[in-house]
């Protein structure tokens, strides 16, 4: 149990190989997560508040991990899945929003699951920035010509200047190789 959500909750080194394999999004033939989540998982209880939403992350060690979320921890086939996630392979970040759009806190049972096998993780839940503010937050890459530490050669560009799109993603027009 997470509680309800009032600022960042980071779990770090989570392990689903000591944890249940009750449940499996895929397992009605219809999959908020694309694919079936039969390996094993962790299951966290969080409300969120009313008008409030949060970005959950998830970032794995050497297992596939998806992340998908069910008003009703009963809900052990994601039946009542309301949004989930598995675009990456073994080992790479997982993150969704999930918005409680509703008059009153709703809580939410966020399962961490694999598409197969076990391994550790790190669990995030974030508020999302608001992009246009000109402050990097949340899950944002950028905010204007808020970088954080970021230049161009973090990523193996001799020089240059990073921008910094709409949408608060980086843009490497303006680095040079």
């Amino acid at each position: 149990e997470l509680g309800t959500f009032s600022e960042t909750i980071i779990r770090a080194n989570q392990d689903t190989c000591a944890s249940t394999s009750l449940y499996n999004a895929g397992g009605t033939g219809d999959s908020c997560t694309s694919h079936p989540t039969d390996g094993n998982e962790i299951v966290y209880e969080l409300t969120v508040p009313a008008g409030q939403g949060v970005i959950v992350a998830v970032e794995p060690t050497g297992f596939d991990a998806a992340i998908w979320v069910t008003p009703s921890c009963d809900d052990r086939l994601g039946a009542q899945c309301i949004v989930g996630v598995d675009r990456a392979s073994a080992g790479g970040r997982e993150e969704l929003s999930l918005i409680n759009d509703g008059a009153n806190p709703q809580t939410y049972y966020i399962v961490v699951d694999a598409f197969r096998g076990c391994g550790t993780f790190n669990l995030s839940i974030s508020t999302p920035g608001e992009c246009g503010n000109g402050v990097k937050e949340g899950s944002e890459q950028c905010d204007g010509s808020d970088f954080g530490t970021t230049s161009c050669s973090n990523f193996g560009f001799v020089d240059g200047t990073l921008g910094c799109s709409d949408e608060c993603k980086l843009d490497f027009t303006n680095c040079n190789y």
